[in-house]
């Protein structure tokens, strides 16, 4: 049965262990967000040993050839007879410097956040970068904008109740300054192709930022078929942006933008759920893209409903915002 090594000593494991239950007992800082492989946060270095295809999944080829893995999918007691020796050294030359070049406020818990990244970066729009502060501390953030500049991006940032990250970012970081970015990462994103196709895009809070995103390269490729934008909030300050999406959707025809609340919903918004009012209006999803990004319970309930809709399962994206309590 494989052992757990890391740094030639060996990490006592329970039966049904992930490598990053492991190692957070046995002491090591092991960075990491939502343990459920969406983020990436907790890729570590595999020196020998097979972390197994379920602990890559989802990362980059590149990086899965020299040994990366994702420390909450592996579970040691599954990877064979050989050992299991990780390290996170080498993690530093995943990251690059990013600089902060502007921040405002799109509304009063969510800041938009420039950066300009010190190389090159090629990503799609929809995309999700991990941010690592100096303290270690990495949290993931989806990709707003276009892909004009190979290194700049913008990022939405939510503040999270005594969310260590948003609270940082928020109330600490200023223009002029830095952190480490790692990626970009996520398969929900626009590709080019089939023009005429109707898209339906649902998204709760910050999940607008990836959705936005999407919604830039899907015109800057000329998407000639209809493009259903419902994004949602429990009140009317977290549907932000509305007045530059009506604009946008003025300006292009096949636009259609349906701002939601769930309750005492102002005359220029729908009451309703956004995803509730999404499935009412578009009862048959057959033949339609779908890109569902915000609240993890949202994501999947939606998932499901829109395969059920007719939707196929490869024409439906998701993003569901998991996090730690402290983000």
């Amino acid at each position: 049965m494989a052992k757990l090594l890391y740094q030639d000593t060996e990490v006592p494991l329970h039966d049904d262990d992930t490598v990053l239950e492991a190692l957070l007992r046995h002491g090591v800082d092991v960075a990491s967000s939502c343990k459920n492989g969406v983020c990436q946060t907790c890729m570590i270095h595999c020196e020998s040993g097979n972390p197994g295809a379920t602990a890559q999944r989802g990362v980059k080829e590149t990086l899965a050839a020299q040994g990366y893995f994702l420390a909450c999918q592996c579970k040691p007691r599954e990877c064979g007879d050989a050992d299991l020796r990780v390290s996170l050294e080498g993690e530093g030359g995943l990251f690059i410097e990013a600089k902060l070049v502007a921040k405002d406020r799109l509304a009063p818990d969510i800041v938009r956040l420039v950066f300009e990244s010190q190389e090159e970066m090629c990503y799609e729009s929809g995309q999700f970068l991990n941010l690592r502060r100096s303290d270690g501390l990495i949290r993931s953030y989806s990709i707003a904008s276009d892909t004009s500049s190979c290194k700049r991006f913008e990022l939405h940032v939510g503040r999270i109740k005594e969310g260590r990250m948003s609270s940082f970012l928020f109330d600490e970081l200023t223009v002029g300054e830095s952190v480490e970015v790692r990626g970009p990462s996520g398969s929900c994103f626009y590709i080019p192709g089939r023009p005429e196709q109707p898209l339906l895009l649902i998204g709760t809070g910050t999940g607008f930022a990836p959705l936005l995103g999407i919604i830039r390269a899907a015109l800057a490729a000329k998407h000639e078929g209809p493009i259903y934008l419902f994004h949602g909030s429990t009140n009317a300050s977290g549907v932000y942006f509305s007045a530059e999406m009506r604009t946008l959707a003025a300006e292009n025809k096949q636009l259609y933008y349906s701002p939601c609340v769930d309750q005492d919903a102002p005359e220029d918004l729908l009451l309703g759920r956004a995803a509730d009012l999404a499935l009412a209006e578009h009862k048959s999803l057959k033949g339609y893209r779908v890109f569902l990004c915000g609240h993890p319970a949202m994501v999947k309930k939606t998932k499901k409903l829109a395969y059920l809709g007719g939707a196929s399962l490869s024409d439906i994206f998701s993003d569901p915002f998991e996090f730690s309590e402290a983000t």
